[in-house]
């Protein structure tokens, strides 16, 4: 059951929505903490998975006082990419957003915004491939948009 986060219930549960949350954690910390209860101010409710890797400062427990299903691995088994499938199959929602232990989501509206796409079976998706060098800004993001790039 979701906690309550000042007033309202917190959006964050483990059970499932149509919007899944994947976080991978290994000593979060604070800034871990500080983006839960980002996740739970935000104004749809959503399935949080954490895929934790051996936390010894409190992650894993935080992740599951906040309402979130925890999913415990050896530091040794950590695999970028690995470790994110294996939180994804552990998902029920059809929309799925990854995101990290320590970057904090803009707005209440940050998930709505990243599953808006996804409402429309007939939008398109894409994504943007941005080099090391290169900083995109709204402008930048536009004109290469427009430009087909």
């Amino acid at each position: 059951m979701a906690e309550r986060v000042g007033a309202r219930a917190s959006a964050i549960t483990s059970e499932a929505r149509a919007l899944s949350v994947v976080i991978p954690t290994w000593n979060g910390g604070a800034r871990f903490r500080e983006l839960l209860l980002a996740l739970a101010s935000q104004d749809v409710e959503h399935e949080l998975v954490v895929i934790d890797s051996g936390s010894r400062d409190g992650t894993a427990e935080a992740a599951r006082a906040s309402g979130a299903c925890v999913l415990s691995i050896p530091q040794s088994e950590f695999n970028h990419g690995a470790t994110r499938n294996r939180a994804i199959a552990a998902t029920h929602g059809e929309i799925v957003a990854l995101l990290t232990q320590d970057a904090l989501p803009m707005g209440r509206d940050y998930l709505t915004c990243i599953a808006k796409p996804f409402a429309n079976p007939g939008s398109t998706i894409f994504r943007l491939q941005r080099r090391p060098w290169q900083r995109i800004t709204a402008g930048s993001f536009a004109a290469d948009f427009d430009s087909g790039r």
